[in-house]
C-alpha cells in the first residue's frame, strides 16, 4: 500500500487537473492542445497544477510519473516469465 501523504498529493493533482479540465469547458483536448506544441501545453499544465496545490512543477511531474508505474505494477511477488535471445523459456 502507499503512504497516506503520497495519496493526498495524488488526489490533490487529480482534482486540480479536473477542475482545470472543467473550467475550460470539459475538454482535456482543449486545454492541453493536439497540435505541434503539445510538450508546451502538458508543461503548462502542470504548472497550472502545481500553482493550485502549492508543489513545484518538478514534484508533479515526478508524483504523475510514479503514480503511473505504481498503477502498472502487477504485484511485488508476480513472477515474469522471461525468454532467452533463442527464444527458448528460463
Amino acid at each position: 500500500t502507499l503512504p497516506q501523504r503520497e495519496k493526498t498529493k495524488w488526489n490533490k493533482i487529480c482534482k486540480a487537473h479536473d477542475d482545470i479540465v472543467a473550467e475550460n469547458g470539459g475538454d482535456e483536448d482543449v486545454v492541453v492542445g493536439n497540435n505541434n506544441n503539445n510538450k508546451k501545453n502538458i508543461a503548462n499544465m502542470e504548472e497550472q497544477i502545481a500553482n493550485r496545490v502549492g508543489m513545484s512543477v518538478e514534484q508533479v511531474f515526478q508524483m504523475k510519473r510514479k503514480m503511473t508505474q505504481v498503477n502498472s505494477l502487477l504485484s511485488l511477488d508476480y513472477e515474469y516469465k522471461s525468454t532467452q535471445r533463442s527464444g527458448g523459456v528460463d
